[in-house]
Parts: C-alpha cells; sequence; structure tokens
C-alpha cells in the first residue's frame, strides 16, 4: 500500500468547493433577510425537511428495500441510477410538498425562497462543505508525510481501512474535484427552482409544475448517478447544468401564471416587498 502525495490541483478544487456550497448558502440568507419579507421559521423548516427527507426517510427506505429485494439489483448501474433518482424524489419532493403545503403557514413566494435556502443551504453544507474539510486536512498530512508516519503504526484491518479512506484523494482526477463546487452551484439553483415549482402548483393547481418538478429532479439525480459510476464527471456537470438551466427558464416563464392567482391587493404588497430597499 503506497500513500501518494494528492495534487495541489486536486487541494484547490478541494477548497472551491468549500468555499461555494457555505458561500452561495450564506449569501442567499443574507438576499432573503436584507430584501424580502420573510420568516426565520420558513429557513429553519426548509433545513429540517431536507434533514429528514435525506438523512433519515431516504437511509431507511433504503435499508428496508435492500434488506427485503436483496442489494444484488444494485449492480446494474441503470438500475442504481433509478432506484436512487426514484428514492430521492419521492422522498424530498414529498416533503417539500407537505411542508409548504400544510406546515409553513402562510407561505408565499418569499418565504418559499427562504425556506429553500435552509433546504439546499444544509444538504451544501453537510454534504459538500464539510466533507472538503476533511478532505483538505488529509490531504495536507499526506503530503507532509505525516499520514503516512501514522499508518506505520496501524495494525491489519485498521491499516486498509486508513488507506482505502484517502486513496480516492490522489485517485481521483483534479478535474472532478475542479468541477466538483460548480455542481453544488447547479444543485442549490436546482433545489431553489423545485421549491418554487411545488409551491406555484399548489397555489395554481397546475400540474405542470410538479410534473416539471419531479422530473427535472429525477434527470438530475439519474444522470450524476450514472455517469458517476462511468467515471465521467464532466458530463454528468454538463448534465446537471442543462436541467437546471431548463429549471430556470421554464420556472421564470411561468412565474406569471402564479402572480396571475394573486389578488390585487395582494400584488401590490407583493411587488412593494420585492422592490423594497
Amino acid at each position: 500500500m503506497t500513500v501518494q502525495n494528492v495534487p495541489m490541483l486536486s487541494i484547490v478544487g478541494m477548497a472551491l468547493t468549500f468555499i461555494i456550497s457555505l458561500g452561495l448558502p450564506v449569501a442567499l440568507y443574507i438576499y432573503c433577510r436584507k430584501k424580502l419579507n420573510v420568516r426565520t421559521s420558513s429557513l429553519i423548516f426548509g433545513a429540517i425537511i431536507y434533514y429528514v427527507a435525506a438523512k433519515v426517510l431516504e437511509p431507511y427506505i433504503n435499508a428496508a428495500i435492500l434488506s427485503n429485494l436483496g442489494g444484488g439489483m444494485m449492480n446494474n448501474m441503470f438500475i442504481y441510477a433509478i432506484y436512487v433518482a426514484l428514492i430521492a424524489v419521492v422522498m424530498e419532493e414529498g416533503c417539500r410538498y407537505l411542508a409548504l403545503k400544510s406546515i409553513i403557514k402562510n407561505v408565499d413566494e418569499d418565504n418559499t425562497l427562504f425556506f429553500a435556502t435552509g433546504f439546499c443551504g444544509l444538504e451544501a453544507i453537510l454534504t459538500a462543505a464539510w466533507p472538503q474539510v476533511s478532505n483538505i486536512l488529509n490531504s495536507v498530512l499526506i503530503n507532509n508525510g505525516m499520514m503516512e508516519r501514522s499508518m506505520e503504526l496501524l495494525q491489519e484491518p485498521d491499516l486498509s481501512a486508513t488507506y482505502f479512506t484517502i486513496a480516492p484523494l490522489w485517485e481521483t482526477s483534479s478535474i472532478a474535484f475542479l468541477l466538483a463546487g460548480f455542481e453544488r452551484a447547479l444543485i442549490i439553483v436546482m433545489h431553489i427552482c423545485l421549491s418554487l415549482l411545488i409551491f406555484y402548483f399548489i397555489k395554481t393547481g397546475n400540474k405542470k409544475f410538479i410534473g416539471t418538478a419531479i422530473i427535472g429532479h429525477f434527470a438530475v439525480v439519474a444522470c450524476s448517478a450514472l455517469l458517476g459510476q462511468m467515471g465521467n464527471p464532466l458530463l454528468s456537470v454538463l448534465t446537471t447544468a442543462l436541467v437546471t438551466g431548463a429549471l430556470v427558464v421554464f420556472t421564470q416563464r411561468n412565474r406569471k401564471e402564479y402572480l396571475a392567482s394573486i389578488p390585487m391587493s395582494d400584488y401590490a404588497v407583493f411587488e412593494g416587498s420585492q422592490t423594497m430597499e
């Protein structure tokens, strides 16, 4: 087991991913607090809903399904991609709908955006920002030789476990680490669009909003899972960019349908909140 140096370009990618994953949610928070009429509870509920859906329900459902059906079906990358996408869409969009429909009181467009900030913000911190702290620290320890010296004191199976934990740091291409930050930015935008689309569906009853949210979310997760297994991070990010771009265009173009559903007396208040400095 030979410990190899981690390329500096990879470490730069880790640092950029950390900055983006933490910086964008913070920037969204500041914008919502200063420019929009939002309630702190919307942000908190967004974070809670993400945690319940992605960190509680999804692992529980996965464990239940795999224990009953067996993990053999996961050996097929296409079945695996479809499976993880279905679970993500059902759990996350289902919980998002329940929160915006029933849990958050008097929800409006501004608070939906704040809800989305809590949702995608906690996801970015837990799945992207925090892991990069560990990656950067381990990379520094590897490059200055301290990791290899500490591993000399380990015995099996701890030695093998440690090696296979840190090996991806030098085996993964630097491009993948650099692209991870850009992909995280796209995912944040995607979740904002998904939250708005679910909100528009609740307010207008038009199924095209929830249908687009489901299809868009499924496409991003399925393509990322499939292309990730194929070792093609660039194509994965490009696919995410295309789907996210389509969601942004659809959300913006169809927003007028939601605005048309607002009574004129409320519309004036809404416009005032949007332009308030």
